[in-house]
């Protein structure tokens, strides 16, 4: 479809009710995983870009996806179940 964009992303989450250090710990640790350089090449090689973020931010971003496949779903046709 002209002007919609379908891209893979990778992303940790958590059990709702996680308590907020552990989230900032796990956030901070997976953080610098990914920024190592052995990290970052493997990563690199299917093209994968890190774009670290707060939880906040994953979040907004997986509500944009799911209300974005939603509209498609709709605009489809397809019955959901």
């Amino acid at each position: 479809m002209p002007g919609f964009d379908a891209s893979l992303y990778y992303g940790l989450v958590a059990p709702a009710g996680t308590p907020r250090p552990v989230i900032d710990k796990l956030n901070k640790t997976l953080q610098g995983r990914a920024r190592l350089r052995r990290g970052e090449e493997a990563l690199g090689l299917d093209g994968t870009e890190i774009t670290p973020g707060t939880p906040e931010d994953y979040a907004v971003f997986i509500d944009k996806d799911e209300k974005k496949w939603a509209q498609l779903v709709k605009a489809s046709g397809v019955e959901q179940e």
